[in-house]
């Protein structure tokens, strides 16, 4: 019996070798990747991104279009930058009673830095180019910003951000955005994928 046994072992060793190195791939995969890994690369494109030029310590805003290539929705739920202090999804709305213009605008909020107590900072939307938050300007209407925690892209839908609607906000600029440079962003979806890509500092489509 332990002859024949080993008979086997040496007549399959290829065999065992092969299947003992593929059992040694995926665990070493699994235990990389994780239970929460992403499959594959998220068919999303970002086209035309730009920001205007900007000062230290200020606010900026990043405008593109960006377009689901995939089969079902996919849904955008933050961004992010070294330029800046803070990365925030932003949309310019028009209010459309006094009593909400009085309200003022609806992301008055603070942030906590790393490193900082929670509900250590706040900051002012003032200082970049879209309008300031429940400012009329006459005769046009009263607009106002707020922080969108997310936003859901149908299927082969674009959605453009641009002035006066959907912008990636610039909070506190941790340098200034000098004409023709580039800076990274980078978007976070619901999924866990991410996606980064150029901005070029200057007047995008004007």
């Amino acid at each position: 019996m332990e002859l024949r046994t080993f008979r086997w072992f040496v007549a399959n060793k290829k065999w065992l070798a092969g299947r003992w190195i593929a059992l040694s791939l995926a665990a070493w995969a699994a235990a990389v990747m994780g239970p929460g890994a992403i499959a594959h690369e998220l068919a999303v494109d970002v086209e035309g991104a730009w920001s205007r030029p900007a000062i230290a310590q200020g606010n900026g805003a990043v405008y593109f279009s960006l377009t689901n290539r995939e089969s079902e929705p996919v849904t955008l739920v933050g961004a992010s930058s070294t330029v800046a202090r803070f990365t925030e999804i932003h949309e310019t709305y028009v209010i459309e009673s006094q009593g909400e213009a009085d309200h003022g605008d609806e992301h008055t909020h603070e942030h906590a830095a790393p490193g900082d107590a929670p509900n250590a900072h706040g900051h002012s939307h003032a200082g970049h180019d879209e309008a300031s938050p429940a400012v009329s300007v006459q005769p046009g209407p009263t607009l106002g910003m707020r922080k969108i925690d997310e936003i859901t892209i149908a299927p082969g839908e674009t959605v453009h951000f641009a002035p006066g609607g959907y912008h990636v906000m610039l909070i506190q600029l941790e340098k200034t955005l000098v004409w023709g440079e580039r800076f990274d962003v980078m978007l976070h979806f619901a999924d866990g994928h991410t996606l980064t890509f150029a901005v070029e500092v200057g007047a995008g489509g004007a």
